[in-house]
């Protein structure tokens, strides 16, 4: 029998109409909720080298891509900075999880890609995942961790940010770790957002920038990558960044007005200098470092191995006591006691 409606397709037939029935019935069934493995109950491995430990519950390949471009980018740091290539004598450990419900699960805040935590002991970075924004984030921190350690400045916050931000776009691609690229979250940020005076960027102290709201934060990290990025990558009106940058930070710390430093260091003002940065943005040419990689991922060489279940509970028992999760942080430190004596 042929059904003769305006609203359906002519050819279904009574059989086909039997079958959507079905279909309907199965989909209106109530569904058992899939519930995810406990964190310390999923398989935990850890990929090492002498500079960096990743362990997740990722799949090996994604904790060997990781490590990789760690190590590259710790390579790459004294070509393109002034900072020394260091020893540490402690790793960074990279904790990266593959569900990003984890967070809230040990009481982090939700809404963080990662955050990172240093000791007298250890350096430790929790990432939510191992996407972009992620890399963008560790990148982000170890670049803080270095230039507060080796670099043997204290860098106004317009520069700590903007040149972490810089960096942390660093890419991959073609064989090549490039450096310098766009900052599409930036990019977003100065098209949406309000921008601040760049009087206001320059002029921000530490004690000052902690005071800033979650949009006028936004915007100082964007605009100070924007500005960072022109004075590294445009060298055709002001004076040469690698005599000017040192020059600025010593005049600055010798009690020189930050306006003052930054004219006589860089030979421009701040008014011309929101005139010039806002029109290197708008040309959209972003120039990057390309720094060709002699291995891949596939064949870097990273020791591998399995995380006892006790390890793992006993971490995620620090992550929870660190976010205040007494009630997690007990439920996990339990779980590792009874599982080491096992």
């Amino acid at each position: 029998m042929i059904v003769n409606n305006p609203l359906v397709n002519k050819d279904i037939t009574t059989n086909s109409l039997r079958q959507l029935f079905v279909l309907w019935l199965l989909i209106s069934l109530p569904v058992a909720p899939v519930l995810a493995k406990k964190i310390e109950d999923r398989r935990w491995i850890e990929v090492s080298t002498e500079n960096f430990v990743v362990r997740t519950d990722h799949s090996e390949k994604k904790a060997r891509e990781l490590i990789f471009y760690m190590e590259a980018f710790r390579a790459a740091v004294p070509i393109i900075t002034n900072i020394p290539q260091q020893e540490s004598r402690v790793p960074m450990t990279i904790y990266a999880f593959d569900d990003h419900g984890d967070f809230a699960r040990l009481g982090m805040q939700s809404g963080i890609a990662g955050f990172f935590r240093s000791t007298l002991r250890k350096n430790v970075i929790a990432l939510r995942d191992t996407g972009l924004q992620e890399n963008q984030v560790i990148l982000h921190e170890y670049i803080h961790f270095l230039m507060r350690n080796y670099a043997g400045y204290r860098f106004p916050p317009w520069y700590s940010e903007g040149f972490a931000e810089y960096l942390s776009s660093a890419k991959i691609k073609g064989g090549q770790l490039r450096i310098g690229l766009a900052n599409d979250r930036a990019l977003r940020t100065l098209t949406y957002l309000p921008w601040l005076s760049f009087r206001k960027v320059l002029t921000t102290a530490y004690s000052d920038f902690a005071k800033l709201d979650r949009e006028k934060r936004s915007a100082f990290y964007a605009q100070s990558w924007a500005l960072v990025h022109y004075l590294h990558r445009n060298q055709d009106d002001v004076n040469p960044i690698a005599e000017a940058l040192p020059k600025y930070f010593k005049l600055v710390e010798n009690g020189t007005a930050e306006e003052t430093a930054f004219e006589e260091s860089f030979g421009i003002d701040f008014k011309t200098l929101s005139k010039n940065v806002k029109r290197y943005l708008r040309k959209g040419r972003f120039t990057y470092v390309g720094l060709r990689l002699k291995k891949d991922a596939k064949t870097f060489g990273a020791g591998v191995s399995e995380i006892p279940r006790h390890e793992i509970a006993l971490q995620m028992g620090h992550f929870a006591l660190d976010s205040s999760a007494y009630e997690k942080a007990k439920r996990l430190f339990l779980v590792a006691r009874q599982a080491e004596t096992l």
